[in-house]
């Protein structure tokens, strides 16, 4: 799951193994209940594979997720567990003007949170927790 930013770092949208795993269905099943109705369908793996191999001719802009649910650094920490108990795997964390991305929650990041990992509270708390934890 990569977060993607415009040329000015303000937040597009997320990149992801379920977006491009929807991308790998027909088309006809990707719209107006077409995935319901799917029994009929056989398909071989050669044809799914070409439907892998056209996705490296599509921009990340084409297949990313522009529908994503943000926070803000003064949002409620309860807001962004809201929104990770949905089907949202990680919840972008960006500047209320600029738009600018400034980092990810996750769900290890409320469990290292509430395990009380080593300065977990106090990063959070002031905005260094480190990157590589957030995503």
């Amino acid at each position: 799951l990569v977060p993607v930013v415009d040329a000015h770092g303000h937040f597009a949208g997320l990149l992801g193994g379920e977006r491009l795993m929807h991308h790998l269905l027909p088309r006809h099943l990707t719209m107006i209940r077409g995935l319901t109705r799917m029994g009929y369908l056989r398909e071989s793996t050669e044809e799914l594979r070409e439907r892998l191999e056209s996705l490296g001719h599509r921009t990340i802009g084409e297949v990313m997720d522009t529908h994503v649910k943000t926070v803000h650094p003064d949002t409620p920490l309860i807001e962004a567990h809201r929104i990770l108990a949905g089907t949202q795997f990680v919840v972008p964390v960006i500047e209320r003007d600029s738009k600018k991305l400034l980092g990810a929650i996750s769900f290890f990041t409320i469990l290292a949170l509430l395990r009380g990992e080593d300065g977990w509270t106090d990063r959070l708390n002031n905005g260094t927790a480190p990157p590589e934890s957030s995503l």
